[in-house]
């Protein structure tokens, strides 16, 4: 069977790592029989056409989009992608904290012992915790600085670059660059018209080079981040509806043995009279 380019990928539970494709234009019944001719059943398919109806719909970058960025208020549960955006942001600021507040603590303590020799203490600990206290300062101080502006451009690297991707669902070079670009641009808008130009230079010059290296570990994994995420989204699709199914059966089976019991009740105390 020929692959269509324009396919939607769907992973079906046939006991093997068998897979199929469907095109959005094609109807349930035509995914079906094509699913028959590639020597598969067609009625053990139908679950999936099922579960991944939803994403058969989604054609437009949009509603990939709204697929993929989502929150659920009843249970707080988060797409990856929104987690990804949260995680980015610690991990910039706290590479961007350490970073500054490492060396400013450094420079802050030994600063002052400089300037406090004249400075009378109680006894050697005291004189030390003073000194430490100095440099804690300087950490905190910088290290907020240096945080929230590496906090600042990891989000908005990884979010546009993953927004980019899953848009135009397509992971290549042009959203790590474009990414970098808007980054750096935004960096800088309070400079105006200059720094704007500048961030968005000096954002490519940076962005290029990182999103080859992104690219070439994705490569080697042999999955994109994209990729990854669709798939993790299915297979979450795949097991709210087990979970369903599973429900319904247990419903189904109470209310049976409920009924089992009133008739043997009834025929065991007879007619009513």
């Amino acid at each position: 069977m020929l692959i269509p380019s324009n396919t939607v990928f769907i992973q079906y539970y046939h006991g093997t790592s068998d897979y199929a494709w469907a095109t959005p234009v094609m109807s349930t019944y035509e995914i079906i029989s094509e699913m028959k001719e590639a020597g598969n059943n067609g009625e053990e398919a139908v679950s999936a056409v099922e579960v991944a109806s939803s994403q058969v719909k989604a054609q437009s970058g949009w509603d990939n989009v709204k697929a993929a960025y989502r929150f659920n208020r009843k249970t707080g549960e988060i797409s990856r992608e929104v987690y990804e955006l949260f995680l980015m942001f610690i991990l910039g600021s706290a590479a961007g904290g350490l970073y500054g507040g490492m060396p400013a603590s450094r420079f802050a303590r030994n600063r002052y012992i400089q300037t406090s020799n004249a400075a009378i203490y109680s006894s050697k600990m005291e004189a030390l915790g003073t000194s430490y206290n100095a440099g804690t300062r300087g950490f905190i101080r910088y290290g907020l600085r240096w945080g929230w502006r590496t906090g600042f451009l990891a989000i908005g690297f990884h979010g546009l670059s993953s927004f980019l991707a899953v848009y135009r669902d397509k992971t290549d070079l042009l959203n790590y660059t474009a990414a970098s670009v808007c980054t750096g641009a935004l960096y800088r808008v309070n400079l105006g018209v200059r720094g704007v130009v500048g961030g968005g230079v000096v954002g490519a010059m940076l962005g290029v080079p990182a999103g080859c290296c992104l690219l070439a570990m994705q490569k080697l994994y042999g999955q994109t981040m994209l990729e990854v995420n669709k798939k993790k989204r299915l297979e979450d699709l795949q097991e709210k509806k087990k979970d369903m199914l599973e429900r319904e059966h247990a419903f189904k089976t109470l209310i049976g043995n409920l009924n089992a019991s009133v008739s043997s009740t009834k025929s065991e105390n007879g007619p009513v009279r």
